[in-house]
């Protein structure tokens, strides 16, 4: 799977699983029903960005999440998927020192195509 997952990460990660599968039984998501977000800053430890991490642009603006780190789902993931294949649905993202963009960390790209819009 993912190459941060430790004992915490993994525990998030299964509960992403559970929670996203819950809301897609119970008929409360739509197909590709919006998006799901942790802080997971306490959690995973990532060694320095390489210099090859190329910034993705995006309006943040809020200082108090400079270089914190987020698991979040891609675009056009639909939550009954996630537990089926969570390394193709999810990406370890890290918001930029000055809070105007992100570096995707970990996951399938593919998935990020849009994330910020």
């Amino acid at each position: 799977m993912f190459f941060f997952i430790n004992k915490s990460s993994g525990r998030i990660i299964e509960e992403i699983m559970d929670v996203s599968n819950w809301l897609w039984e119970k008929g409360w998501a739509e197909r590709n029903a919006g998006n799901i977000s942790v802080d997971v800053t306490d959690i995973i430890t990532i060694k320095k960005r390489t210099k090859k991490s190329n910034k993705i642009p995006m309006k943040i603006g809020e200082p108090i999440l400079a270089n914190r780190l987020f698991l979040v789902t891609g675009t056009g993931v639909r939550l009954r998927d996630i537990k089926r294949e969570p390394q193709k649905c999810l990406l370890l993202v890290q918001i930029s020192e000055k809070v105007d963009g992100y570096y995707i960390i970990d996951g399938n790209k593919k998935t990020a195509q849009h994330l910020n819009s």
